[in-house]
């Protein structure tokens, strides 16, 4: 028998709460280990929205969330750029061109992440203030 993935037993998660329930909640709000690895699955994140939506529940991920995401990710293509170096290089020696990563710096990719999160339709970034911390409890 083949094992569902992640995405896919998440997907269909009942959604249906029960009406008392359901008129307490105003927001579902992610964690920055809501997929296990620190990082966003932004594809499943938009279907749950989505879904949270048609329910009249409001997405929202805490600036500090997206900043950790982003963080996690500077991470991830750091190691990939490094990885990378020495065969660049060597191509290169070589004659051969060879694509440059996307990303010139941290900076670049931290704002990547920021503007796609940002464009998921249905997600709020909430702003860390003090007022949306006593809305939060």
């Amino acid at each position: 028998m083949a094992r569902k993935s992640r995405a896919q037993s998440t997907d269909s998660a009942n959604l249906r709460l029960a009406s008392p329930l359901r008129e307490k909640l105003k927001a579902v709000v992610f964690d920055a280990n809501a997929y296990g690895y620190a990082r966003p699955d932004l594809d499943q994140l938009e279907r749950l929205a989505a879904r949270l939506a048609g329910i009249g529940v409001k997405t929202w991920v805490p600036e500090t969330v997206a900043w950790e995401w982003a963080e996690h990710l500077v991470l991830d293509w750091q190691i990939l750029k490094n990885a990378a170096s020495t065969e660049r290089w060597r191509l290169q020696q070589a004659g051969l061109s060879v694509p440059v990563l996307d990303y010139p710096d941290r900076d670049e990719v931290i704002a990547a992440v920021l503007a796609n999160l940002s464009k998921i339709r249905n997600v709020e970034i909430i702003e860390l203030t003090g007022r949306s911390a006593i809305e939060g409890f």
